[in-house]
């Protein structure tokens, strides 16, 4: 009867959890998740472009210098980590930029490939992005991939990129990132 009893309520968590229309994946203050962020810029390729992110008051600033003569990439990108977002349709994020078109990257287990959604942004208004996971299109170092759509619940990496052809100065504020139903 114990082992029953233990089974209904296992069962019950886990159709409570999958019944969650949004995760928040974080907020960048203290009480969310660190995702480990790191920055990878187009110097692996021998570009020129550089870029850094700084944490404060619940915002990620991600700044820097795009720089298209070798490469013209700068990101930010999380940590390897299991998100576990079977079940999940969509990412949101809460921005506010320069006006810049931006790029969210996502990266399945166990693969090189990532898979991208480039968006407009409005420049010097927050905005909230919503961008479904199914049209996130695969690549391998900014080529077009012919592959199958991303599984949620293989995704181990966010990031943001910008790779949109032009040189100068850009801004990327980032509130908060979620995954939702």
């Amino acid at each position: 009867m114990l082992l029953i009893m233990s089974l209904l309520v296992t069962t019950l968590a886990g159709a409570v959890a999958n019944t969650t229309k949004e995760i928040l994946l974080t907020s960048f203050d203290t009480q969310s998740a660190d995702l480990a962020w790191r920055v990878v810029n187009d110097g692996v390729m021998g570009g020129r472009s550089s870029s850094d992110f700084n944490l404060a008051d619940g915002v990620l600033t991600f700044s820097g210098v795009t720089n298209t003569n070798g490469g013209g990439f700068a990101s930010i990108r999380s940590g390897l980590m299991d998100f576990s977002l079977a079940g999940f349709t969509h990412f949101a994020l809460r921005v506010r930029t320069d006006g810049r078109s931006y790029t969210l990257l996502l990266r399945p287990q166990n693969q090189r490939i990532s898979y991208r959604m480039d968006f407009l942004t409005q420049p010097g208004q927050w905005q909230e992005v919503v961008l479904p996971i199914e049209q996130f299109q695969a690549s391998w170092r900014g080529r077009k991939l012919n592959e199958p759509p991303i599984d949620p619940a293989n995704i181990e990496q966010v990031g943001i990129m910008i790779s949109d052809g032009r040189d100068g100065d850009f801004n990327f504020e980032i509130d908060w990132l979620q995954a939702r139903r």
